[in-house]
């Protein structure tokens, strides 16, 4: 059987911005070549918020639908979803999308509609021609719940099919975490899958699988942050062929360019630190699609310093981040250019400290509600995470 996973998709992403057409541009050429798929496996945050607007919701609708083009060649243990026709979609809800047990998801929402199917602490088992493949699906929880959930979920490989868990988390050694939290690790998972296919970390690895426990991370189809291993890492999507056991990573043809660009400088004047940088950025002004930059400028310089400059001299060729802070406690006029604290993890480290361990809320949702003067949404997701 052929399956296809397409992973971290986050519809709605920057809506109303010269990028918001991204995720459905990169969606829908995922979902275009993957047409002559038996079955597509979605591992979460299909939607960048747990309540997206009626127009995301209608170009995501858009994007499900090219599914229906394909052949459907599997049957199912339930009810498929989308009407009955095309190529089945199984989905888990990531944590951009989770929302308490009593309201509606968009991930429940679209299994409702009839546009994929929500596999959440179950599984659906696939058949074509004899063969079978069987999705256990596990969404998206708090970091500090997964290994209880998924201990109690206990999914158990079914005899005489491919077995693939699906699951939506940060996992050991994959991600950074730290001693004062629990987070999954490889030895959580369970014995006997064929595959471990985990969404959420948005770039793709596929050095364990095969393996003992054969894990692998699909990526997202688009830039939600501009950081070194998104640069080096293409964004696409993975092709499955259960009977030969081949898995493959297909890049996509255009999404926009992420560059990661680091300056190293030794009490240098700051016109000289600036002219370096803009005849690095010119190289990169160019392009189709204006690309996102994250420019790093380590080491002391001299007399005035204004990274800002940078941002303001390519504000309509590219996204460009400065990820420079100046220290002005040096000697004269000598400044040193540090690694900048990010501010969003500081934001986290403030919430983590003064809010309830207890509470569930989404801390970048939060804080970019906070960020785009929002501070009437920001409050719902309180009293939603409070309500919980």
């Amino acid at each position: 059987m052929k399956v296809s996973i397409i992973s971290d998709t986050h519809f709605g992403f920057k809506w109303g911005e010269e990028r918001g057409e991204d995720p459905f541009e990169n969606a829908k050429e995922a979902f275009e070549r993957t047409k002559d798929s038996d079955l597509i496996i979605l591992p979460g945050d299909i939607f960048d918020k747990k309540i997206p607007k009626q127009e995301v919701l209608d170009k995501a609708s858009e994007v499900f639908t090219i599914a229906m083009e394909g052949d459907r060649t599997v049957e199912a243990d339930r009810d498929l979803g989308m009407h009955g026709e095309g190529i089945p979609l199984a989905s888990i809800h990531g944590t951009h999308e989770r929302r308490p047990r009593s309201y509606t998801n968009p991930i429940e929402l679209m299994a409702k509609t009839g546009h994929l199917h929500h596999i959440d602490n179950d599984c659906t088992v696939f058949e074509k021609d004899g063969e079978k493949v069987a999705v256990h699906g596990m969404s998206g929880v708090p970091e500090r719940y997964a290994p209880k959930v998924l201990e109690k979920f206990d999914p158990q490989p079914k005899e005489d099919a491919f077995n693939i868990l699906v699951i939506h988390q940060s996992v050991e050694g994959f991600v950074y975490t730290d001693d004062n939290h629990e987070y999954l690790s490889l030895e959580d998972f369970p014995e006997g899958f064929d595959l471990i296919i985990n969404g959420h970390i948005h770039w793709y690895n596929l050095e364990r699988f095969p393996g003992d426990k054969p894990f692998i991370l699909p990526g997202s189809t688009v830039t939600t942050q501009m950081n070194k291993v998104e640069a080096e890492k293409d964004k696409g999507f993975l092709t499955l062929d259960t009977e030969e056991e081949e898995l493959d990573f297909h890049s996509l043809e255009n999404p926009r360019d992420v560059e990661y660009i680091e300056i190293d400088v030794d009490n240098d004047p700051w016109e000289e630190v600036k002219q370096e940088a803009v005849e690095e950025l010119e190289k990169l002004a160019s392009r189709e699609k204006k690309p996102l930059v994250n420019l790093k400028i380590r080491g002391e310089t001299e007399g005035r310093v204004n990274p800002r400059e940078l941002k303001q001299m390519f504000r309509d060729r590219m996204f460009l981040n400065v990820n420079s802070s100046i220290d002005t406690s040096g000697v004269g006029e000598k400044a040193s250019i540090q690694e900048r604290t990010d501010p969003w993890q500081k934001g986290k480290k403030i919430l983590s400290e003064k809010i309830d361990s207890e509470l569930e809320i989404e801390q970048d949702e939060f804080l970019q509600l906070l960020t785009d003067g929002k501070p009437d949404e920001a409050e719902s997701v309180l009293k939603e995470a409070v309500d919980e």
